[in-house]
């Protein structure tokens, strides 16, 4: 059982300024943002078992993993960026920028570099992008707070190492113009703060820090398979592990290191298609396909440590599918007048959500029994749904 109030008061101001010297794109500005927290916590769980509570089964209510806490913080950001974009030459460009972070919770002063070199042929249909920096990002509340709500007012700030290769080809087939994206990346973290899944809640270990790394590529090809109708496919794949520093323990007299673990986000693979295409004989009826598939996602209970994560969420799989009318399209053979006369667009939709009504689950709700043992409860996303829209614009 919980009762979980967070009141956030959230100012924030930026300035953003873009200057142009002959062959450079300078670009600068300034962030101010400051965050208060008014959290109330009172959590508590307890074993029920044929309407009466155990342990005790006396009027005495024993509740256990209580939490009752209630916290109030104020933490300002203060930043700032520079960058540079200069034209090389008719075929390169190179991007230099850095942003300096102040927090007055880490009391940390962070920089964060970045660079950008992009290269096109002459042929003008490639172009090669190479990209490394440093992210370093000051803690929030969230990343502070312990699972039993003291904070970790002494946390500092995550970092990471990051850098990626990218490549986009233009060419034409199946009658139409194609363009094929890939991205392939590489990030070192050597500061982390670790986090688990509870019900659906993310659970920061503020008092743990881990070191870990992310590696995967992107992939995908579109066009205008359909004459002004963007169709494309797309492909992830991603590797995510972390080492949470000191997580040793002893079993059977012997110390185990866990060593390197999934993080919660390592999901090896996801696919996704969209598809549009219209009716040959009355082209202002239009019809869209949407199709995903995630590979499964690393969970554990939520009161046991990082290294005993060893179970999985199912993968995830949807298909949606979409109608619509134009009734001002280019290729309407008959116009509403009235439509014509005041408005720019009118276009009703269909769309049916997860056609198939799959249930794809979440998270997991654990339940402990009498005899210690824990049950997964799924929690599922939202099935299968309706929905009817209208888009109207207006003319100028």
């Amino acid at each position: 059982m919980e009762e979980i109030v967070l009141n956030t008061q959230i100012f924030a101001s930026e300035i953003k300024v873009d200057q142009n010297f002959n062959n450079h794109v300078f670009s600068w500005g300034l962030k101010f943002d400051n965050s208060k927290y008014n959290d109330q916590l009172n959590e508590y769980n307890y074993t029920d078992s044929a309407g009466f509570i155990l342990p005790d089964n006396s009027k005495n209510i024993i509740l256990q993993n209580v939490i009752n806490m209630q916290n109030n913080i104020d933490i300002k950001n203060y930043s700032t960026y520079i960058q540079d974009s200069y034209s090389l030459s008719n075929s390169a460009e190179l991007q230099l920028g850095a942003r300096a972070t102040y927090s007055s919770l880490s009391k940390q002063l962070l920089i964060s570099p970045r660079m950008l070199i992009a290269y096109r042929p002459n042929s003008n249909n490639k172009i090669l992008r190479f990209s490394a920096g440093v992210y370093k990002q000051p803690p929030s509340y969230r990343t502070i707070r312990d699972f039993s709500g003291v904070l970790n007012i002494n946390q500092k700030a995550q970092s990471s190492y990051n850098t990626s290769l990218g490549y986009e080809y233009a060419f034409d087939a199946f009658g139409t113009r194609l363009k094929f994206t890939s991205e392939a990346y590489f990030k070192y973290s050597d500061r982390l703060i670790p986090y688990k899944i509870d019900n659906l809640r993310i659970k920061y270990l503020a008092n743990e820090v881990s070191r870990g790394y992310a590696y995967g590529a992107d992939f995908s090809i579109g066009g205008e398979f359909v004459k002004d109708l963007v169709s494309y496919f797309r492909m992830s794949v991603m590797h995510a592990n972390e080492d949470i520093i000191d997580d040793s323990y002893v079993q059977n007299g012997t110390t185990i290191y866990p060593g390197y673990l999934k993080r919660p986000t390592d999901q090896r693979l996801n696919f996704s298609i969209f598809f549009q295409d219209r009716l040959l004989n009355s082209p202002t009826y239009k019809v869209h396909l949407n199709a995903l598939y995630g590979s499964r996602l690393p969970i554990g209970p939520s009161q046991t440590p990082r290294y005993l994560d060893k179970f999985f969420i199912p993968s995830y799989k949807r298909v949606d599918i979409g109608f619509s009318k134009d009734f001002l399209d280019d290729a309407a053979l008959h116009k509403p007048k009235f439509l014509d006369k005041n408005f720019s667009s009118v276009i009703l939709f269909f769309e049916v959500f997860n056609m198939l009504n799959i249930d794809n689950t979440v998270s997991y709700l654990w339940l402990k029994d009498v005899d210690n043992v824990q049950y997964a409860i799924p929690n599922y996303l939202t099935g299968r749904q309706f929905n009817l829209k209208l888009i109207v614009k207006l003319k100028n």
